[in-house]
């Protein structure tokens, strides 16, 4: 959703009709009845539903409603005795599950009707040992393997999970600037894998980096101006732009994704953007900037005043080396803020969820210049007040012991690798991601030569037949993508759910000509 035309037509960044009818969204629930627009708040602010939510939640829902199925169908079986007579409302109540959960279920039925006929559906069965087994088995292989989102098939790693044991009594509220004692640590932490010289007014804890990212920009614009963003896209970029006010501007770096110096000089001169969103590591590509990179963004963007405001949702999520004095390569770098010209040229927006593990724990950082950050923590002192105090302090343990984290990127690398390996050789074109833990999937040549039309179509069909939810390239505006997500999937998991996902696209091409070819928009 870029513009209010938009807005009111009810299309998305692409131009296709979003499902449903206009309705009220509400960015955050403390806002309760209003929505921020611009600066002020405005009663009964109507908006079109993000789509990409809808989506998360419809998918969702069928991952809960099969896993319950499968559950009850497990229940059933337990009622089952090999070489008995069994009831035949039995084998009954476990078809009638079996279908609630779709195709997934079919092996299943298939494999009743061929062992029993239909007969087993009026009259008492003996059922052997060894076809109580193989049900058993078909039916545990009843499962959503849960690509679509970014979250952990592990709990927090140890020291986020220590920092909330030893500090869940810790009451009062904390300063809505943020427990000073976090900020202090953050300011350490950032010297030593940043050689950032900061101090704790730099630094502001928020509820989570949607927030952070949402606030921030907020902060740093006036409404009607323009912001750039990067496309493909996060999703959410939009809702902040809109919700400050500003004018969406995208800047394509395609995929296989690439930096281009002279495109963004172009883009630059041309579209003029007050404040240019910068992903990196990038979602959903997982592309990092490099070090020239890094240096040719922030000349050109100081050439041209454009602020950059940093979503480093995946800062600790890097597969390459540390740099020769052990630092990560983040553009945090090259920020200073003791030097009056730069000091408000970078802010810079990190979540611990993604590096430790703490998805849906709700706390982030944002760094940026003193001025900001003040009138930051202004604002969401009317709108959320401060974060938890049990979970800042649970942050300073986390923030302590880096390796952690580090241990946690290792383990993200071999899955990543595994399913590179799995894939080789298939219908799908990828690049191998240098950061996040999300491969992006080109299935431009499957939607040629199939009878599917769109990445919507494709995850949904694949989720049907094979398990694997994975989220559409629509949502992040490129038409020919699919993004699978591999933290939430256990070693187990990786390995069947490639497999799955290999037999099911060999056996969709082969069942589909070469001659029969279509065009396929990227963007």
């Amino acid at each position: 959703i870029t513009t209010r035309s938009h807005i009111v037509a009810g299309t998305n960044d692409l131009g296709s009709r979003s499902k449903g009818s206009t309705l009220k969204s509400h960015a955050f629930p403390s806002i309760m009845e209003a929505k921020i627009s611009g600066r002020g708040f405005q009663e009964d602010y109507d908006v079109v539903k993000n789509p990409f939510y809808d989506y998360i939640d419809e998918v969702t829902e069928v991952v809960a409603k099969t896993r319950n199925s499968q559950e009850k169908c497990l229940v059933i079986l337990k009622q089952l005795s090999p070489n008995d007579n069994t009831d035949s409302s039995l084998f009954q109540a476990l078809v009638s599950q079996l279908m609630d959960c779709g195709p997934l279920g079919r092996s299943a039925i298939s494999f009743l009707e061929e062992s029993f006929g239909k007969c087993w559906s009026s009259e008492p069965q003996p059922i052997c040992i060894t076809h109580l087994q193989r049900l058993k088995e078909l039916v545990m292989d009843i499962k959503i393997y849960p690509g679509h989102l970014g979250d952990y098939a592990d709990g927090p790693t140890p020291s986020l999970e220590r920092g909330m044991v030893a500090h869940a009594k810790e009451s009062g509220y904390a300063s809505t600037k943020g427990l000073m004692e976090l900020k202090q640590q953050v300011c350490l932490t950032y010297k030593q894998l940043f050689g950032l010289n900061i101090s704790h007014n730099n630094v502001w804890v928020s509820p989570g980096e949607s927030f952070a990212m949402w606030l921030g920009l907020q902060s740093m614009i006036k409404p009607g101006q323009k912001v750039g963003y990067l496309r493909p896209l996060y999703p959410k970029n939009l809702d902040w732009i809109k919700d400050a006010g500003g004018i969406a501007a995208p800047f394509d770096i395609g995929y296989p994704a690439k930096f281009d110096k002279m495109s963004l000089r172009v883009y630059f001169e041309s579209e003029q953007p007050a404040v240019m969103i910068w992903t990196d590591p990038h979602n959903p590509t997982g592309f990092c900037l490099s070090d020239e990179d890094q240096r040719d963004l922030l000349s050109l963007s100081a050439e041209f005043g454009v602020r950059i405001l940093v979503d480093a949702a995946y800062e600790f999520v890097r597969y390459g080396n540390r740099d020769e004095y052990g630092q990560i390569p983040s553009m945090l770098r090259y920020a200073d803020y003791c030097d009056s010209k730069l000091a408000g040229q970078i802010v810079h927006a990190m979540t611990l969820g993604k590096g430790w593990r703490g998805n849906g724990y709700r706390i982030a950082v944002i760094v940026g210049e003193e001025g900001l950050i003040q009138n930051i923590s202004s604002k969401s002192g009317s709108i959320i007040g401060s974060v938890a105090t049990p979970m800042q302090y649970a942050a300073v343990e986390a923030l302590k012991c880096l390796d952690d984290t580090f241990c946690n990127t290792e383990l993200l690398r071999q899955k990543r690798d595994i399913i590179a390996k799995k894939l080789q050789n298939t219908h799908l074109e990828f690049e191998l991601p240098i950061a996040t833990f999300y491969y992006f999937f080109c299935v431009s040549k499957v939607l040629t030569f199939t009878h599917m039309e769109t990445s919507d179509e494709f995850c949904k069909v694949c989720m049907t037949e094979t398990g694997i939810a994975m989220i559409p390239g629509s949502f992040y505006g490129f038409n020919t993508g699919v993004r699978l997500s591999f933290a939430a999937l256990t070693m187990e998991d990786i390995n069947n759910s490639m497999k799955k996902l290999r037999k099911w696209l060999d056996r969709l091409m082969d069942d589909w000509p070469t001659t029969k070819s279509k065009s396929t928009a990227l963007f």
